[in-house]
This record gives structure tokens, C-alpha cells and sequence, in this order.
């Protein structure tokens, strides 16, 4: 739990940071168009700059986006991993009632069986994927 704090926090942080280095990059386009309208930058210095500028700031957009993926997976995760809690708390719970040997019971085994198949590929398939890994 503290290294999925630690990891949001750091993914939070970068994030920020990467806003910031954005938002002063674009500053510095605006100030070379105001010292190229003020005759101060000639403009062959006014290109190479501009370039830059435009260069570093789609690069930090990239990065901004990045994170932002990174972020919304990390959320994906632990919800994910919430909520496969939650089920085996659950599961937990009544394992009881499926341990039991009843008519009833097996039929129980039979539903949480055919639950947990519906995920799985086909056995073809997990054989060529574990032989491949």
C-alpha cells in the first residue's frame, strides 16, 4: 500500500513538474515574439528560437500525456485490485456453502467454475501462449 502511495505521489509530482517547464516555455515563446516586435531579435534568431520553444514544448505535451496515461493505468490497477478483493472477501465467506456435499453445493462449485473459465482463452491457446513465454 505505502509503494502504491509512494508511486501515485511520484506520478503526481512529475506530472506538475512537467505543467510547469510547460507553461514556462510557453512563456519564453511569448517573450521572444515581444522582443522580435520590439525590433530587439532580428529574425533569423526569432526562427531558430521559436523552433526550439515549439520543439520543447511538444515534447513536454508528450511527456504530460504520458504521465497522464501512466496515472489513469495506476488508477485502473488498484481498482482492479480493490474490487478482486471485495470478490475474494466474498468468496471467503461462503466457502462454506460451496464445500458442503450437497446436490446444492456442487451446483454452486459448478456456477464459480464456469465463472472462472469465461476469462480464460481457450485451452489451445493457453498451451501456444505458455509454450511461447
Amino acid at each position: 500500500m505505502w509503494a502504491d502511495a509512494s508511486n501515485t505521489t511520484e506520478l503526481e509530482e512529475r506530472h506538475d513538474s512537467f505543467k510547469r517547464r510547460l507553461s514556462e516555455a510557453e512563456g519564453e515563446h511569448d517573450r521572444l515574439l515581444n522582443l522580435y516586435a520590439s525590433g530587439e531579435l532580428d529574425a533569423e534568431s526569432l526562427t531558430t528560437h521559436v523552433r526550439d520553444r515549439k520543439s520543447r514544448i511538444e515534447n513536454l505535451e508528450l511527456l504530460i500525456a504520458s504521465v497522464e496515461e501512466a496515472i489513469a493505468t495506476h488508477v485502473q490497477n488498484r481498482l482492479a485490485a480493490e474490487q478482486t478483493e471485495t470478490w475474494l472477501r466474498a468468496l471467503a465467506d461462503h466457502l462454506a456453502e460451496v464445500e458442503e456435499d450437497s446436490p446444492e453445493a456442487f451446483q454452486k462449485r459448478k456456477e464459480l467454475v464456469e465463472l472462472l473459465v469465461k476469462g480464460l482463452p481457450p485451452p489451445a491457446m493457453r498451451t501456444a501462449r505458455c509454450a511461447s513465454t
